[in-house]
């Protein structure tokens, strides 16, 4: 599957739900290319597809945290800025299950910590629960 048909896939319906994220996630365990494409795709233009992309690469990393070890880098950079509430709930979540070195730990306490002035409640309390692990 390429990254267009992903972004298809993903775009599907409204924010209320999850779309097709349950049968990617399977896909990611046979196709781990497709980690690069979701990694790219959580910041899309389409915020429908970015949280999708987000759910999925965190619920198929609770199994696997090293599947999104090489994306650290985008993960506490790029994405780490993203504002979308779905998609910075998803990565609060995903940051404490990585190896993370002690300059990158402080970059996730940093996420976490500016997390905290968001607007949305489950971000500020994904916020906490990531401080809490990353300390």
């Amino acid at each position: 599957m390429n990254e267009e048909e992903l972004r298809h896939l993903l775009g599907s319906g409204d924010r209320r739900s999850i779309g097709n994220v349950g049968g990617i996630v399977p896909r990611i365990k046979s196709s781990p290319s497709l980690v690069n494409a979701l990694v790219r795709l959580m910041c899309d233009a389409d915020p429908v597809v970015s949280m999708r992309a987000a759910d999925a690469l965190e619920k198929a990393s609770r199994d696997d945290p090293h599947i999104l070890a090489p994306h650290k880098r985008e993960l506490l950079g790029t994405i780490g800025k993203n504002p979308q509430q779905e998609v910075r709930w998803h990565l609060l979540q995903i940051l404490p299950r990585l190896r993370l070195t002690r300059a990158e730990q402080t970059q996730a306490f940093e996420i976490a910590t500016l997390s905290l002035r968001h607007h949305s409640r489950i971000v500020v309390a994904d916020a906490l629960s990531a401080m809490f692990k990353l300390s």
